[in-house]
């Protein structure tokens, strides 16, 4: 069913409504301008770009519409929607149409740095440290990794290195001493990554490594 919310703006800038140059942009992910929304989440959407004593109305096709405290529009997409159009109507009168695709978090996924294969040197580990989401722009700005747990093994599946829930997305002195340690062969696993999203812990896929020369 179609929601629709009004909503009558006071700026102080003078302008003509005529040419106002509407910009829409989905502040809570990393990049606002990718036009994706995060089923699921409050996506805290901002129209700039509005006109003096000019009533606007937005229409969304997919995601029931809160009003939010400093006036911006909240979309929040359930799990059923692949996409979502938004509509700006001023004076009942449409003057833009976004169209968002709808994302889910169960698609995210971390690596280690920018490193995007399945194999990676000692040195190329110690130089990425940290543990990234992506895909980038679906990471919530006001998401966090709470922590991870880490092994290292040999080839054959030994275990050489093993803790659980280390806080934070980084290696810490103990682990980058451990990891200094490994062999060609030997496989770097990071696994029961804790993402919180919105006060909520959600627990996804970590990466695995095999160490090269």
């Amino acid at each position: 069913m179609k929601k629709v919310l009004s909503l009558f703006v006071f700026v102080l800038s003078a302008g003509q409504f005529a040419t106002a140059q509407l910009v829409l942009t989905n502040s809570s992910i990393q990049q606002p301008e990718k036009r994706i929304l995060i089923a699921g989440q409050d996506n805290k959407l901002m129209l700039s770009g509005l006109d003096a004593g000019v009533t606007y109305t937005i229409h969304s096709t997919a995601a029931d519409i809160p009003v939010s405290a400093d006036g911006s529009f909240i979309l929040h997409p359930n799990y059923q929607m692949s996409a979502d159009t938004v509509e700006v109507f001023a004076n009942d009168e449409l003057v833009q149409t976004a169209y968002f695709s709808v994302d889910f978090m169960s698609r995210l996924m971390v690596r280690l740095g920018s490193i995007t294969s399945d194999h990676a040197t000692v040195g190329e580990i110690l130089e990425a440290a940290a543990m990234v989401p992506v895909p980038a722009e679906m990471f919530v700005r006001t998401d966090h990794i709470e922590f991870f747990d880490l092994m290292l093994t040999t080839a054959d599946g030994e275990v050489k290195y093993s803790i659980d829930k280390i806080e934070g997305d980084h290696f810490t002195a103990e682990q980058i001493d451990a990891i200094n340690h490994l062999n060609p062969g030997d496989k770097l696993i990071v696994r029961n990554v804790m993402l919180v999203s919105n006060g909520v812990g959600r627990v996804i896929p970590g990466v695995s490594l095999d160490i090269v020369e």
